[in-house]
């Protein structure tokens, strides 16, 4: 459940980025966000950064996967697919 506060939700994955920028999560939370908001490219996007800090972040190649499917990118969110099933991680 969300509370349509997406505003506020951005600022504090920002804020989350910026105090530990190695890390993947405030990318991921903003990816999050984007997505459910229907910013479904912004969400890829976020996604990717999160993933170019850690390769291993399965979790946000889901999330991306999802992101692809919901925006009618088909062949992009079989691709995913296809990676995780690689990982024998689905």
């Amino acid at each position: 459940m969300h509370n349509g506060r997406y505003g506020e939700a951005d600022s504090q994955f920002r804020q989350v980025q910026s105090l530990d920028p190695n890390k993947p999560n405030g990318y991921y939370g903003l990816g999050q966000n984007y997505a459910k908001q229907g910013l479904y490219s912004d969400a890829v996007s976020a996604f990717k950064n999160a993933i170019d800090l850690k390769q291993d972040f399965y979790d946000a190649y889901a999330e991306m996967g999802y992101a692809y499917a919901d925006s009618g990118q088909i062949d992009e969110a079989k691709d995913i697919l296809d990676l995780l099933k690689d990982k024998a991680l689905v």
